[in-house]
């Protein structure tokens, strides 16, 4: 187990080496610079810049495109520079889980490291003031445990579409995962949900990058597990049919 961890990390570390991450490293630095000081020039607090910043559709768009350069980086480098490694691998399918698991770990990394330069620009521009203890979003949850939880929500979203990348590019999809981010981005830009009723549960998964307020903060918090639970239920039933169909050209052609 761990020696099968320390493969990954060098394998990481050998990845956010190349000159192209450098350059993704850059675009994270800006954006940072974006979030933590441009967007939140009139706000008086972190917890209120974070709230400005994540729900504003443009920057969201921005993190979208970063972490998708990311995938995309990351799936070709290590199938292309680490084939010899996957050729090892008992099945294909488990070549596949490697991979997905190298491109969210790059991701996990790469969301810590933008996290922690964005902190350094909001405390640098907001002098540390973290702000007094409110209850803006709902009255019997602080900001900061709220912001908490929208950011892990924000990021599992985001994960979770990258691990949909990885199984497209996987199966040769490339034109449907590029398909499936703009279609995210424009529908982000819009702006347009329908999650009109407080009770309404969406499926669309733009609504979840706006901090739109529930009745409570446990129904929030049960829906988004709910979304989460079926976005993974989708991977699941795609990477099946994917799979299903892969079995019979295969064999098709073997005939």
């Amino acid at each position: 187990m761990r020696s099968k961890l320390h493969r990954r990390v060098e394998i990481i570390n050998y990845i956010t080496q190349q000159n192209f991450f450098k350059g993704i490293y850059f675009l994270a630095l800006l954006l940072a610079l974006y979030g933590g000081a441009i967007l939140g020039a009139g706000t008086q607090t972190i917890i209120d810049n974070l709230m400005v910043t994540f729900s504003f559709p443009i920057f969201n768009i921005l993190v979208i495109v970063l972490l998708t350069l990311n995938t995309y980086y990351v799936y070709y480098m290590f199938s292309h520079e680490f084939d010899f490694y996957l050729i090892r691998m008992r099945t294909k399918k488990e070549a596949y889980k490697e991979t997905v698991r190298i491109v969210v770990f790059s991701n996990l990394f790469l969301i810590l490291l933008f996290m922690i330069l964005l902190f350094i620009f909001l405390i640098f521009f907001k002098a540390g003031n973290f702000g007094k203890l409110e209850y803006f979003v709902y009255r019997n949850v602080e900001d900061w445990i709220y912001i908490l939880f929208y950011l892990l929500r924000y990021f599992l979203i985001i994960i979770i579409f990258s691990k949909i990348d990885v199984l497209l590019l996987n199966r040769r999809r490339h034109e449907l995962s590029i398909i499936l981010t703009v279609v995210l981005c424009c529908l982000i830009l819009s702006n347009k949900t329908d999650l009109t009723k407080i009770y309404h549960f969406s499926l669309a998964p733009w609504s979840y990058f706006d901090m739109r307020r529930y009745t409570n903060f446990f129904i929030e918090v049960c829906n988004s597990i709910l979304y989460l639970f079926i976005l993974e239920t989708i991977i699941l039933v795609l990477n099946f049919i994917l799979m299903k169909k892969r079995k019979k050209y295969e064999v098709h052609n073997f005939k």
